[in-house]
């Protein structure tokens, strides 16, 4: 039990909750005693109550997985796939082709048990976005969003916001936007990327340009850079990236 949360008494279906800390908040499969335990939700992260029972909330739990994790069935009378894990997975709130490297780690959402059944909601390549759904003691949630602040990392100086690549058949294309998070205007700011599999193998250096000539405090500025040789073994990819060295301080 977690000292000085507020409860809240009959709330409506589709209330939000957030886990404070410093603990997950684990959910079950019932809100009897006799239950067995289905994952958590991690710290900090908000939760959707959709029933109330007792002592215990039932919650709606989304994220998304590789494909390879589930063994996905078809109910061909309600036109509704679902699946069950084959071991204990993470759920991730973006599938990893949308962010970018770094980002991962902020981006866990929760954990499920193997052999878990799940609902199939999308698909993005060999990505799947699951639904379950678990009870979960009122005692370990709370009604204030966290100060989402605390142990934050500060943004990089020179920020990627968001990216997307295509697969030229012996070389790659990556396309996306910067943010300049500093007090510092840049003047023909160079950048130099790696992209890797998922395995972290490499597949190759590019460099480029961004398309702004002046990039001042708080603009945002488009860039594409090739990676020559590059072949990818799967279609999900990381990519890294630094200033080029005349930039660095």
């Amino acid at each position: 039990m977690f000292l000085g949360l507020r409860n809240v008494q009959g709330v409506e279906k589709g209330t939000k909750f957030y886990v404070p800390g410093p603990m997950c908040a684990a959910f079950y499969s019932t809100s009897e005693e006799n239950r067995e335990l289905i994952g958590n939700v991690y710290v900090k992260k908000p939760v959707v109550v959709i029933e109330e029972k007792g002592n215990m909330y039932r919650i709606v739990v989304d994220g998304w997985v590789k494909k390879n994790t589930l063994n996905i069935e078809k109910d061909d009378h309600l036109g509704v796939e679902y699946a069950k894990t084959k071991k204990e997975i993470e759920l991730l709130e973006e599938p990893i082709l949308l962010i970018g490297m770094g980002s991962l780690l902020g981006s866990k959402y929760a954990n499920v048990n193997g052999n878990s059944k799940v609902t199939i909601l999308e698909k993005k390549v060999d990505w799947v976005k699951i639904r379950t759904y678990g009870w979960v003691d009122k005692g370990i949630l709370s009604n204030e969003i966290p100060d989402l602040q605390v142990n934050k990392k500060q943004p990089r100086e020179i920020e990627m916001i968001k990216w997307d690549w295509t697969d030229l058949e012996g070389s790659i294309l990556i396309n996306g936007v910067v943010r300049n998070n500093s007090n510092k205007t840049f003047n023909y700011l160079k950048l130099k990327f790696e992209a890797k599999n998922e395995d972290g193998t490499s597949l190759g250096t590019g460099d480029t340009y961004i398309n702004r000539t002046e990039f001042n405090p708080g603009e945002q500025s488009s860039f594409r850079v090739d990676i020559d040789g590059a072949i990818p073994k799967t279609n999900t990819i990381k990519i890294s990236y630094e200033l080029d060295d005349k930039f660095r301080e």
